[in-house]
């Protein structure tokens, strides 16, 4: 079964952020861990859903 994370940005540039698990609440991991990378890795191998917050979506556009 696929684990939810949000990931929350610390601010506009997301080299900071912080990894929350959604049903728990718990802090996964933050910027200063590997947490994009494994990230990336669990979603490659579709582990992992991951709902970011709309305004990544609004960055990306611009």
């Amino acid at each position: 079964m696929a684990k939810k994370v949000k990931v929350i940005p610390m601010d506009n540039t997301y080299k900071r952020y912080v990894v929350v698990d959604a049903e728990s609440q718990k802090v996964l991991d933050d910027s200063q861990g590997m947490a994009i990378e494994l990230l990336k890795k669990h979603m490659q191998l579709g582990i992992i859903n991951i709902e970011l917050l709309n305004r990544q979506r609004r960055i990306q556009k611009t």
